[in-house]
């Protein structure tokens, strides 16, 4: 960060620093994580990226399904996709995967149905949708799982 001035004082730098440009190293910051923290950040990327990425192939099933499918999902594939950009920039990044998690399961639910519903659909169509969509829900499941684990031990999972 570069300070200049009317920022020193925002920045926590002696005034002559932030004259003459002073970059701020990353010893110089207040706090830096701890070894537990750094895991638990990088557990929850995973998890994060895991919702993120079922959110996109749900929504990418969503927009290959017919119109008035489409239209009648469009709702809740909408809140999919809002959820995923929410929780790349949330405050509270725990309620923000949780409420993926919700919106993803609530979209995978219904496009189960919708197929299920559908007299041109296959009966053996209807169970490779559901039988994917459970296994990426549960990859899910199972890295929560494990982050919750983790965080509780205090060291990774073996």
């Amino acid at each position: 960060m570069i300070a200049g001035p009317g920022v020193a004082a925002d920045a926590g730098l002696p005034p002559r620093a932030a004259a003459s440009g002073y970059v701020r190293r990353w010893t110089d910051h207040d706090r830096v994580p701890s070894p537990k923290g750094l895991v638990r950040m990088a557990e929850h990327t995973v998890s994060a990226a895991l919702g993120i990425r079922l959110a996109r192939s749900l929504y990418g099933r969503w927009r290959l399904m017919r119109a008035e499918e489409r239209e009648r999902l469009a709702q809740i594939a909408e809140r999919v996709k809002e959820s995923a950009l929410d929780l790349r920039g949330s405050d509270d990044p725990r309620a923000a995967e949780r409420d993926l998690r919700d919106a993803n399961e609530q979209l995978a639910v219904a496009m189960v149905e919708s197929a299920e519903a559908d007299p041109d659909v296959e009966e053996i169509e209807v169970r490779r949708l559901r039988e994917d969509l459970r296994r990426e829900l549960e990859r899910i499941s199972t890295a929560e799982i494990s982050a919750h684990r983790t965080n509780e031990a205090g060291n990774r999972p073996g």
